[in-house]
């Protein structure tokens, strides 16, 4: 008699099309219009609520945090429950916690909401990105990749114009359009998108990510303050213990045998070359958006409602990018040509807006937002693949979740060390900016930005290069050191 895996091994394999591909890239852009959704009501809540200060400072971070702090566990979850299962589980959360704040009585409740909201969307996020290899089929990683992050823009646009339209009517009703879009992907995701195995420990490994999300919480919270208080004790006190926690989570995750996160995997240099990626690519994307965002409101002096519409530009060349790098590393170009050439891309763009006058313009800075676009998501899609390539299957998702951590860590980089640099240059007089005074300290913030992402250019292609090199040899030396998908992007996933 054969058994039930006999039967299933022959059954032909479900294909799954671009319209589960579809479906990713509308579950991860929940989770990227969310926080804008909820940066463009913020003004109406505190009003409406009645706080401000550190309430306001807190009520737009929140969700940040819980979402940095829980990302890697849902991941390992997911690894233990299967990816689909955590997907509903995230629509579930994401729903709850937007209605949570659209009826928040209060700014305790509204942090509710928030939170939960912010642990919804690391799973979406999370689930999203764990199942591109599910649903490759014959297709590369890389071009599957390229669609979802194609996608991701696109719907990213959608949902933050449809938003802000609900926002204009009233605050509240601008957190019901997320709850929507869940309530038909619960309805959705289960016929379009395949169940995965379980693949990790059977037991979870609590101490090790509780240390880990504390860790990461500490951490963003201190790079958020380095803006304003680098020498409070405050900063100094939540940097030095996050790094602490995290090194805490390390040790723990070498010697447990239920191991989350492969530690392991730092010792490559396409992973480290990944991590860094990550970190400069989001570091250069929240420095151009806050700065220019500046600059477009204290000096060409615009309103809030067109800077949002200015910045359309970038996300329209980072859906071209998607679409276009995905299909060039699906037809075998080099991974680390393209990433320099994303590199150089974004670095033309600070460039570009680093000799600004007075007298600029808003669209003067269209050039470098499309440059910057083009560029970050190429570098993004790249980093994107080589995650996937790199995590043992035994803990894919954990390992890919951990990219969104990355992701936060470097705009919060991005915010902090920009905002410090144009602080350095500009006094305020009555709470006003001084146009003659931010021009050159945003000049200046443009150059170091461009110099740093140069730096961070040439460590990581020298990092991935080498790597890529070494996996051709492991592959070379047998399958089981063969990575998910070689690094020629020519064969799918096995």
């Amino acid at each position: 008699m054969s058994s039930s895996n006999d039967v299933a091994a022959a059954t032909p394999a479900r294909t799954f099309g671009f319209v589960s591909v579809l479906v990713i890239g509308i579950l991860a852009a929940t989770q990227s219009a969310d926080p804008g959704i909820t940066s463009v009501a913020m003004p109406s809540i505190a009003k409406d609520l009645g706080f401000s200060g550190a309430g306001l400072s807190l009520a737009v971070s929140i969700g940040t945090l819980s979402l940095a702090a829980t990302v890697i566990a849902i991941g390992a979850l997911a690894d233990r429950i299967g990816v689909r299962r955590v997907i509903m589980i995230g629509l579930v959360l994401e729903a709850l916690g937007n209605l949570i704040v659209a009826v928040s009585p209060s700014l305790a409740v509204l942090l509710l909401g928030r939170v939960v909201a912010g642990v919804g969307m690391g799973a979406l996020f999370a689930g999203a990105f764990s199942m591109v290899p599910a649903i490759a089929g014959k297709r590369t990683i890389a071009s599957v990749i390229g669609q979802w992050t194609g996608l991701l823009y696109i719907f990213t646009i959608v949902f933050s114009i449809i938003g802000s339209a609900l926002i204009g009517i009233s605050w509240r009703a601008g957190f019901i359009l997320i709850p929507v879009v869940c309530l038909i992907m619960m309805l959705v995701v289960p016929k379009t998108l395949p169940e995965t195995p379980r693949r990790g420990s059977s037991k979870f490994d609590f101490l090790g990510l509780s240390t880990l999300g504390l860790g990461m919480v500490l951490v963003l919270v201190a790079v958020s303050l380095a803006a304003t208080s680098l020498g409070s004790p405050t900063f100094w006190i939540c940097l030095i213990l996050g790094i602490i926690m995290l090194g805490v989570f390390a040790i723990i995750e070498k010697k447990s045998p239920n191991a989350s996160f492969p530690i392991e995997l730092f010792k490559s240099p396409v992973f480290v070359a990944a991590v860094l990626a990550g970190i400069l690519w989001n570091f250069g994307e929240s420095g151009m958006l806050l700065q220019a965002s500046n600059f477009w409101q204290h000096v060409v002096g615009v309103s809030p409602s067109v800077v949002g519409v200015a910045i359309a530009p970038l996300l329209i060349a980072g859906i071209v990018a998607g679409f276009a790098v995905g299909a060039l590393l699906g037809r075998g170009m080099s991974p680390v040509l393209i990433q320099a050439v994303g590199f150089i891309l974004m670095i033309l763009g600070f460039l570009s807006v680093a000799f600004t006058t007075v007298d600029t313009k808003l669209a003067a800075f269209f050039p470098a937002l499309i440059l910057v676009g083009l560029g970050m998501v190429a570098v993004a899609v790249v980093q994107a693949r080589e995650y996937v390539a790199e995590a043992p299957p035994k803990y894919l998702s954990a390992v890919v979740s951990s990219r969104t951590s990355i992701g936060q860590l470097g705009y919060s980089l991005g915010v902090a060390l920009t905002s410090t640099l144009i602080a350095l240059g500009v006094s305020e007089e009555g709470g006003d900016v001084v146009p003659s005074e931010f021009v050159p300290a945003f000049n200046s913030t443009m150059l170091i930005v461009a110099v740093i992402l140069a730096v961070g250019a040439v460590v990581t292609a020298i990092l991935l290069s080498v790597g890529l090199k070494r996996r051709k040899t492991l592959a070379l030396a047998g399958p089981s050191d063969a990575p998910l998908e070689p690094s020629s992007g020519e064969q799918p996933l096995g």
